[in-house]
Protein backbone atom coordinates (compact mmCIF):
# COMPACT_ATOMS: atom_id res chain seq x y z
CA UNK A 1 0.00 0.00 0.00
CA UNK A 2 1.57 3.32 -1.09
CA UNK A 3 2.30 6.02 1.47
CA UNK A 4 2.17 9.67 0.49
CA UNK A 5 3.31 12.75 2.43
CA UNK A 6 1.52 16.02 1.66
CA UNK A 7 2.68 19.49 2.73
CA UNK A 8 0.17 22.36 2.83
CA UNK A 9 0.42 25.18 0.31
CA UNK A 10 0.53 27.70 3.17
CA UNK A 11 3.65 26.11 4.58
CA UNK A 12 5.34 26.04 1.16
CA UNK A 13 4.48 29.72 0.69
CA UNK A 14 6.00 30.58 4.07
CA UNK A 15 9.33 29.13 2.89
CA UNK A 16 9.68 31.76 0.16
CA UNK A 17 11.75 33.97 2.46
CA UNK A 18 14.41 31.28 2.96
CA UNK A 19 17.57 30.95 0.90
CA UNK A 20 17.78 28.13 -1.65
CA UNK A 21 20.13 26.22 0.67
CA UNK A 22 17.73 26.61 3.62
CA UNK A 23 14.81 25.46 1.50
CA UNK A 24 16.77 22.42 0.29
CA UNK A 25 17.73 21.37 3.83
CA UNK A 26 14.22 21.94 5.20
CA UNK A 27 12.71 19.85 2.38
CA UNK A 28 15.22 17.10 3.21
CA UNK A 29 14.26 17.23 6.91
CA UNK A 30 10.58 16.95 6.02
CA UNK A 31 11.20 14.15 3.52
CA UNK A 32 13.23 11.97 5.90
CA UNK A 33 11.08 12.63 9.00
CA UNK A 34 8.79 9.91 10.31
CA UNK A 35 5.04 10.28 10.72
CA UNK A 36 5.46 12.38 13.86
CA UNK A 37 7.99 14.77 12.32
CA UNK A 38 11.08 13.28 13.98
CA UNK A 39 14.40 12.28 12.47
CA UNK A 40 18.17 12.01 12.95
CA UNK A 41 19.84 15.44 13.00
CA UNK A 42 23.35 14.31 11.99
CA UNK A 43 24.20 16.37 8.85
CA UNK A 44 25.86 13.42 7.11
CA UNK A 45 22.76 11.26 7.69
CA UNK A 46 20.56 14.01 6.24
CA UNK A 47 22.91 14.27 3.25
CA UNK A 48 22.99 10.52 2.58
CA UNK A 49 19.21 10.22 2.80
CA UNK A 50 18.73 12.83 0.07
CA UNK A 51 20.76 12.17 -3.13
CA UNK A 52 19.82 15.52 -4.68
CA UNK A 53 21.00 17.37 -1.57
CA UNK A 54 24.19 15.27 -1.48
CA UNK A 55 25.09 16.32 -5.02
CA UNK A 56 24.95 20.04 -4.15
CA UNK A 57 25.86 20.41 -0.46
CA UNK A 58 28.50 18.98 1.86
CA UNK A 59 27.79 17.95 5.44
CA UNK A 60 29.54 21.17 6.52
CA UNK A 61 27.09 23.20 4.42
CA UNK A 62 24.12 21.35 5.93
CA UNK A 63 25.45 21.85 9.45
CA UNK A 64 25.79 25.59 8.78
CA UNK A 65 22.16 25.77 7.63
CA UNK A 66 21.07 23.82 10.72
CA UNK A 67 22.90 26.36 12.86
CA UNK A 68 21.15 29.24 11.08
CA UNK A 69 17.77 27.58 11.70
CA UNK A 70 18.40 27.01 15.40
CA UNK A 71 19.66 30.57 15.93
CA UNK A 72 17.54 32.40 13.34
CA UNK A 73 14.27 34.30 13.34
CA UNK A 74 12.31 31.24 12.17
CA UNK A 75 12.92 27.94 13.93
CA UNK A 76 11.19 25.19 11.92
CA UNK A 77 12.34 22.47 14.33
CA UNK A 78 13.95 21.76 17.68
CA UNK A 79 17.03 19.63 18.18
CA UNK A 80 17.61 17.38 21.18
CA UNK A 81 19.95 14.58 22.26
CA UNK A 82 19.07 11.18 23.67
CA UNK A 83 21.83 8.70 24.49
CA UNK A 84 24.40 10.88 22.74
CA UNK A 85 22.43 10.87 19.45
CA UNK A 86 21.11 14.11 17.93
CA UNK A 87 17.45 14.11 16.85
CA UNK A 88 15.13 16.79 15.50
CA UNK A 89 11.38 17.34 15.75
CA UNK A 90 9.63 19.55 13.20
CA UNK A 91 7.46 22.25 14.74
CA UNK A 92 3.68 21.77 14.42
CA UNK A 93 4.37 18.92 12.00
CA UNK A 94 0.86 17.47 11.95
CA UNK A 95 -0.63 20.88 11.16
CA UNK A 96 1.28 21.37 7.91
CA UNK A 97 2.04 17.80 6.81
CA UNK A 98 -0.31 14.85 6.39
CA UNK A 99 0.42 11.27 5.47
CA UNK A 100 -1.91 8.44 4.61
CA UNK A 101 -1.52 5.30 6.72
CA UNK A 102 0.61 6.97 9.44
CA UNK A 103 2.58 4.84 11.88
CA UNK A 104 3.84 5.70 15.40
CA UNK A 105 7.36 7.07 15.65
CA UNK A 106 10.14 4.70 16.73
CA UNK A 107 12.39 7.62 17.70
CA UNK A 108 12.44 9.18 21.17
CA UNK A 109 10.22 12.21 21.67
CA UNK A 110 11.76 15.62 22.42
CA UNK A 111 11.91 16.58 26.11
CA UNK A 112 8.61 17.86 27.46
CA UNK A 113 10.08 21.28 28.28
CA UNK A 114 10.79 21.90 24.59
CA UNK A 115 7.26 21.21 23.41
CA UNK A 116 5.54 24.38 24.74
CA UNK A 117 8.03 26.62 22.90
CA UNK A 118 7.70 24.96 19.50
CA UNK A 119 6.89 27.89 17.17
CA UNK A 120 4.08 27.88 14.65
CA UNK A 121 5.92 28.64 11.40
CA UNK A 122 2.86 29.11 9.22
CA UNK A 123 0.32 31.80 10.16
CA UNK A 124 -3.32 30.86 9.65
CA UNK A 125 -4.69 32.14 6.35
CA UNK A 126 -7.97 32.14 4.52
CA UNK A 127 -11.36 31.52 6.11
CA UNK A 128 -11.25 31.16 9.91
CA UNK A 129 -12.22 27.74 11.27
CA UNK A 130 -15.84 27.23 12.18
CA UNK A 131 -14.98 25.07 15.16
CA UNK A 132 -14.80 27.30 18.23
CA UNK A 133 -12.42 24.89 19.95
CA UNK A 134 -10.04 25.24 17.02
CA UNK A 135 -10.21 29.01 17.41
CA UNK A 136 -9.35 28.69 21.07
CA UNK A 137 -6.39 26.47 20.30
CA UNK A 138 -5.13 28.96 17.70
CA UNK A 139 -5.40 31.81 20.23
CA UNK A 140 -3.53 29.76 22.80
CA UNK A 141 -0.71 29.14 20.34
CA UNK A 142 -0.62 32.83 19.43
CA UNK A 143 -0.27 33.79 23.10
CA UNK A 144 2.69 31.53 23.73
CA UNK A 145 4.50 32.50 20.52
CA UNK A 146 6.60 35.55 21.30
CA UNK A 147 7.89 37.60 18.39
CA UNK A 148 11.66 37.06 18.24
CA UNK A 149 13.90 40.09 18.50
CA UNK A 150 15.64 41.00 15.23
CA UNK A 151 19.11 39.51 15.03
CA UNK A 152 22.05 41.88 15.10
CA UNK A 153 23.54 42.14 11.63
CA UNK A 154 27.28 41.52 11.49
CA UNK A 155 29.08 44.47 9.94
CA UNK A 156 32.71 44.46 11.13
CA UNK A 157 35.14 42.52 13.36
CA UNK A 158 34.40 43.06 17.04
CA UNK A 159 37.67 41.87 18.62
CA UNK A 160 41.35 42.81 18.42
CA UNK A 161 43.11 41.61 15.28
CA UNK A 162 45.30 39.36 17.43
CA UNK A 163 42.21 37.30 18.32
CA UNK A 164 41.53 36.43 14.69
CA UNK A 165 45.21 35.82 13.96
CA UNK A 166 45.26 33.34 16.86
CA UNK A 167 42.42 31.35 15.28
CA UNK A 168 44.23 31.42 11.89
CA UNK A 169 47.51 30.30 13.51
CA UNK A 170 45.78 27.39 15.23
CA UNK A 171 44.14 26.33 11.96
CA UNK A 172 47.44 26.49 10.06
CA UNK A 173 49.35 24.70 12.81
CA UNK A 174 46.89 21.84 13.32
CA UNK A 175 45.02 21.43 10.02
CA UNK A 176 47.13 23.35 7.52
CA UNK A 177 49.30 20.45 6.41
CA UNK A 178 46.20 18.32 5.82
CA UNK A 179 43.74 20.70 4.10
CA UNK A 180 45.93 23.67 3.11
CA UNK A 181 46.97 26.74 5.10
CA UNK A 182 44.99 29.97 5.30
CA UNK A 183 47.17 32.79 3.96
CA UNK A 184 44.74 35.47 5.10
CA UNK A 185 41.44 35.92 6.94
CA UNK A 186 38.44 36.45 4.69
CA UNK A 187 35.42 38.58 5.73
CA UNK A 188 33.41 35.38 6.23
CA UNK A 189 36.15 33.99 8.47
CA UNK A 190 36.10 37.18 10.58
CA UNK A 191 32.32 36.86 10.86
CA UNK A 192 32.41 33.16 11.78
CA UNK A 193 35.09 33.71 14.43
CA UNK A 194 32.94 36.46 15.96
CA UNK A 195 29.91 34.14 15.93
CA UNK A 196 31.92 31.33 17.54
CA UNK A 197 33.19 33.61 20.30
CA UNK A 198 29.64 34.85 20.85
CA UNK A 199 28.53 31.20 21.10
CA UNK A 200 31.06 30.67 23.90
CA UNK A 201 33.88 28.92 22.01
CA UNK A 202 37.43 29.93 22.95
CA UNK A 203 40.63 29.57 20.95
CA UNK A 204 41.37 26.41 22.92
CA UNK A 205 37.97 24.98 21.97
CA UNK A 206 38.85 25.74 18.36
CA UNK A 207 42.18 23.95 18.76
CA UNK A 208 40.43 20.85 20.15
CA UNK A 209 37.96 20.92 17.24
CA UNK A 210 40.86 21.16 14.74
CA UNK A 211 42.65 18.28 16.44
CA UNK A 212 39.51 16.16 16.11
CA UNK A 213 39.29 17.18 12.45
CA UNK A 214 42.86 15.96 11.85
CA UNK A 215 41.85 12.47 13.02
CA UNK A 216 38.88 12.42 10.66
CA UNK A 217 39.56 10.94 7.23
CA UNK A 218 36.31 12.53 6.11
CA UNK A 219 37.22 16.04 7.27
CA UNK A 220 40.71 15.90 5.78
CA UNK A 221 39.56 14.47 2.44
CA UNK A 222 41.38 11.19 2.96
CA UNK A 223 38.33 9.14 1.97
CA UNK A 224 37.93 8.42 -1.71
CA UNK A 225 35.04 10.32 -3.22
CA UNK A 226 34.87 12.92 -0.44
CA UNK A 227 35.34 16.51 -1.65
CA UNK A 228 34.25 18.62 1.31
CA UNK A 229 35.84 22.05 1.58
CA UNK A 230 37.63 22.09 4.95
CA UNK A 231 39.01 25.64 5.01
CA UNK A 232 39.36 28.32 7.70
CA UNK A 233 35.97 29.91 6.93
CA UNK A 234 34.10 26.65 7.44
CA UNK A 235 36.18 25.28 10.31
CA UNK A 236 35.86 28.39 12.51
CA UNK A 237 32.06 28.56 12.13
CA UNK A 238 30.20 27.75 15.38
CA UNK A 239 28.22 24.97 13.67
CA UNK A 240 31.44 23.26 12.57
CA UNK A 241 33.14 23.62 15.95
CA UNK A 242 30.06 22.20 17.66
CA UNK A 243 29.79 19.35 15.18
CA UNK A 244 33.46 18.41 15.53
CA UNK A 245 33.47 18.58 19.33
CA UNK A 246 30.23 16.58 19.59
CA UNK A 247 31.22 13.99 16.95
CA UNK A 248 28.36 14.88 14.58
CA UNK A 249 30.53 14.80 11.44
CA UNK A 250 31.06 11.47 9.75
CA UNK A 251 34.32 9.57 9.47
CA UNK A 252 35.40 10.05 13.10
Amino acid sequence: MSRQKTVTAEYLASMSGLTLEEQAVLFALIAQSDDEGRGLAHPEVIRQNNPQLASNMSACDIAAVQESFLEGRWNPYVEYHVGGIAYYALADYKQFCTRNHPTPSKLPAPPAELLPVLPQPVPSRGRPPKDESAKGAAKSRAKRKAAPAPKEKWTAPKHPESTYQEFRSIFNEVLGSHVGKANDITPNAYRNIDLSIRAGYSAQDFRRACEIGVKSDWYCNRQQGKHNASNLEITCAPATINALLSGRFGGM
